[in-house]
């Protein structure tokens, strides 16, 4: 697999790469934000698991009322998904024009994008839940942006 790796950035070059890595970070940016708020946030802040939350801590809500919280914390979520978006697109952009910083970032975010990924996917498959396809393919656009920044030197990817 790594000789086709290779092959496929030796294709595709450096400067193309310095261009399509953080086109590439963000659409899977784009697809973890549509995984984590249509997906995950509603099976984890379901009302009745925000009901059972909040009465262990002696606060005992109706099933609307629970269903207010539940959404209340389901928009915050979103929100913060939403600037963390924002931040991202800027150093996007930033790293799109080739600054070093920018793309020493992405090259650490794509790398722990990736561990985390590979937690999410062993923690699914030990409980037994459902991995989202979107959960794969984001994982193989940080993958294919950090195994680049790895494979092509800085030096290559700043001129």
């Amino acid at each position: 697999m790594t000789n086709f790796l290779n092959e496929k950035y030796t294709h595709l070059g450096a400067t193309r790469f310095a261009k399509l890595a953080p086109i590439i970070c963000f659409l899977s940016d784009l697809l973890v934000l549509y995984y984590v708020t249509n997906q995950l946030l509603p099976r984890l802040l379901s009302p009745g698991i925000v009901k059972q939350m909040l009465s262990l801590r002696g606060i005992y809500l109706s099933m609307n009322d629970a269903k207010e919280v539940a959404q209340l914390f389901s928009h915050q979520m979103s929100f913060i998904l939403f600037c963390f978006l924002v931040f991202h697109f800027v150093i996007y952009t930033l790293a799109f024009l080739k600054k070093k910083c920018p793309m020493k970032y992405i090259h650490n975010y794509a790398f722990f994008a990736v561990i985390f990924t590979v937690l999410e996917i062993a923690l699914f498959l030990y409980s037994q839940g459902n991995i989202s396809l979107l959960t794969f393919v984001s994982f193989w656009g940080y993958f294919f942006v950090w195994y680049g920044y790895k494979i092509f030197r800085k030096s290559e990817l700043q001129n």
